[in-house]
């Protein structure tokens, strides 16, 4: 149902809540990216975002590369929860970003890659098609494009808000 640009390459994550108390945890390892025209021919993207979707395929927010901060182990982390200042200073203190869940129990998170480069390994476009006649685990992007694939976790908000650390992903 969504509709895709030559020039745009997309990864999905269905998430469905089990209550309006969870948090979405996510993470992937962040693509350099054009900084301007003169580094388009070089950069292996030129555009990186987030985007939360719903069934009806509107997105109801998105965070592009230039507002997503990158921890100092290469991951964007992001949470996504209630609009709370605790949860977003949780989040800050935790080197994530924050996304308010703004849809209802049902969230497509959008990962989205602009213009990658052919030779940029780490592009969703080296992520085939899901092949529904084989079984979905060993066609994951974590296989294809390793830690540069979007994943995450549900949890419990009040878990996440004890946690020391990033919960493992």
């Amino acid at each position: 149902g969504n509709y895709p640009t030559a020039d745009n390459h997309y990864l999905a994550l269905p998430v469905v809540r089990a209550h309006p108390g969870q948090v979405l945890v996510t993470r992937f390892r962040a693509s350099p990216v054009a900084n301007g025209p003169a580094d388009y021919p070089t950069a292996p993207l030129r555009y990186y975002s987030l985007s939360q979707g719903d069934e009806a395929t509107y997105n109801h927010a998105t965070l592009h590369d230039a507002r997503i901060a990158v921890a100092p182990d290469g991951m964007a982390y992001t949470v996504i929860g209630p609009d709370s200042p605790a949860l977003r200073a949780k989040a800050r203190a935790m080197g994530a970003n924050f996304m308010p869940w703004l849809v209802g129990d049902r969230m497509l998170l959008i990962y989205r890659n602009m213009l990658p480069r052919a030779d940029y390994p780490h592009s969703v476009d080296k992520v085939p098609f899901l092949d529904r006649t084989r079984p979905a685990a060993p066609q994951a992007a974590r296989h294809v494009i390793g830690d540069y694939a979007l994943t995450g976790r549900l949890m419990d908000e009040a878990d996440f808000m004890a946690a020391t650390a990033m919960p493992a992903l």
